[in-house]
């Protein structure tokens, strides 16, 4: 009966068990990145298409689902919602396509399936005659 105390004391250290619970804002969070940070597309002419890859990596511990992927014309993107496990990474493609000459800012707002857990990517280009 010793031994095994002595065991599972061990091994409650070995896997720091404390004896207590964990409070939530303790506990690591499912999170992700978007790079680059943001995308300036330059100058595109009038109704051309250019377009570039973000990458969104899962950063975090345990699969998160991006549940939406949004932008406002004349931008657009090529994804709508995938999940990734813990270090995968996804390529989503952008594409700006201005239909009338100046410059365009917006961003392109990833959404989790975790409350409070987004990125928004901004965006520039400029259309030209």
């Amino acid at each position: 009966m010793k031994k095994l105390a002595m065991a599972l004391g061990l091994l409650m250290m070995l896997v720091g068990f404390s004896g207590g619970v964990a409070r939530a804002d303790e506990l690591p969070m499912p999170t992700f990145t978007v790079t680059p940070a943001s995308h300036d597309f330059g100058s595109v002419p009038v109704n051309a298409l250019a377009s570039a890859d973000l990458v969104v990596t899962n950063t975090g511990v345990g699969s998160i689902t991006i549940v939406s992927v949004k932008t406002k014309a004349p931008y657009s993107c090529g994804a709508t919602s995938f999940t990734l496990a813990p270090g995968q990474s996804r390529r989503v493609s952008v594409a700006f396509a201005p239909r009338a000459a100046g410059q365009y800012n917006t961003t392109c707002s990833f959404l989790s399936n975790i409350p409070s857990v987004y990125v928004n990517v901004p965006l520039s280009g400029t259309g030209v005659e």
